[in-house]
């Protein structure tokens, strides 16, 4: 789509294939991609030799088709936890954050909009209450401000814990507001 050399994008391995091989690989224009490659060579040299050996021996095993064929498994995988995550948060928060369903990756985004700042209502309350999610200010680039988001992962948590870990989350986020 890219007709003017203009966008660098970056893929990465650990998401289809495991979180620990930490490989990836960048397409784009080659002046900027030769760059990227010298940052690279004086930065960290390279990627662990045993990431690339393992990842190009299976791309060699599996083809392209098999590719093509692990990527549709892990979507589907991924799809059907945001599903279920998507179906407790909506029996469990509506009317208290807004949040959309994600098309990609493995997490859904909500907001809080009737508190300020998530961040001590998780960091504090909540984790004292075994709920787990990220607090958007965690993500900012000014993190002295503060931010109504939240952040929660539904790729490692089993299916069976969304539901009580929403509905432990609304009632959190109902004392924070009558705390406010």
């Amino acid at each position: 789509m890219d007709t003017e050399g203009r966008v660098i994008r970056f893929d990465s391995f650990s998401k289809i294939l495991s979180s620990g091989i930490r490989l990836g690989f960048v397409t784009g224009p080659k002046p900027i991609v030769d760059r990227v490659m010298l940052h690279m060579q004086v930065s960290v040299l390279h990627a662990s030799s045993l990431s690339q050996v393992l990842v190009s021996n299976l791309l060699e095993q599996w083809g392209e088709e098999g590719f093509r064929n692990h990527i549709k498994k892990v979507e589907n995988f991924y799809m059907e936890r945001r599903n279920e995550l998507i179906k407790a948060a909506d029996k469990h928060l509506k009317g208290l954050c807004e949040y959309s369903v994600p098309l990609g990756g493995m997490f859904l985004w909500m907001k809080v909009p009737e508190i300020t700042s998530t961040w001590d209502m998780i960091m504090e309350r909540g984790l004292a209450q075994n709920i787990m999610l990220m607090p958007g200010k965690a993500f900012q680039a000014e993190t002295d401000k503060p931010s109504q988001y939240l952040r929660a992962a539904f790729s490692v948590a089993p299916i069976k814990n969304f539901d009580p870990a929403m509905e432990r989350l609304a009632q959190l986020i109902r004392t924070e507001i009558k705390l406010q």
